[in-house]
């Protein structure tokens, strides 16, 4: 029961991790896109600060709540296994 337990929960980690990294990957994009634009022009410049506003704004309070939640889910699992033994 444990491990099919701790397999769900590891399992949830990893999907919120992997939906975070494609939007980084995202906003990563769009800064490239409008920083190294061959022609910088208006919609190079608001291209790069739409990405930094949602980089700032959205995904950096985003990883910090991220990793809290991996560490309480990772505490969490270790106080199962406390609890078994």
């Amino acid at each position: 029961m444990y491990e099919e337990l701790e397999k769900i929960v590891v399992k949830g980690a990893k999907d919120d991790y992997l939906f975070f990294e494609v939007g980084m990957l995202a906003v990563g994009a769009m800064l490239v896109i409008g920083l190294f634009s061959a022609i910088p022009d208006m919609p190079a410049l608001v291209i790069t600060a739409t990405g930094l506003i949602i980089f700032v704004v959205v995904y950096m309070p985003l990883d910090v709540t991220m990793q809290a939640k991996v560490k309480a889910r990772k505490d969490m699992m270790e106080e199962l296994k406390k609890d078994v033994k």
